[in-house]
């Protein structure tokens, strides 16, 4: 990794996508647009699932939670819409 480069950033060799850099290729790569796209599928296609799938049961907690905040958030909100709406439709 350059020494300018953050952890997590494009040029980042064990950057967000399993090491491979989404971004454009840096100035004197060359490797063929073809090849950095296959390589590139190979990790969405295979690497990603193998990975999510070996991770899920510490994932899945955290993704539960935060889907009941989700829905947590959205029932408050809807509750505040209706309340809102019947205040006004009363005072008009």
């Amino acid at each position: 990794m350059p020494a300018d480069t953050a952890p997590g950033e494009p040029g980042d060799p064990d950057g967000p996508v399993g090491g491979t850099d989404c971004g454009p290729p840096p100035a004197g790569d060359d490797t063929p647009a073809l090849a950095r796209l296959s390589a590139f599928v190979t990790d969405a296609a295979v690497y990603a699932p193998l990975g999510f799938a070996l991770e899920f049961r510490n994932l899945a907690p955290r993704m539960v939670e935060r889907g009941r905040n989700h829905v947590a958030m959205a029932k408050m909100i809807g509750q505040f819409a209706v309340r809102k709406g019947a205040d006004d439709l009363g005072a008009g």
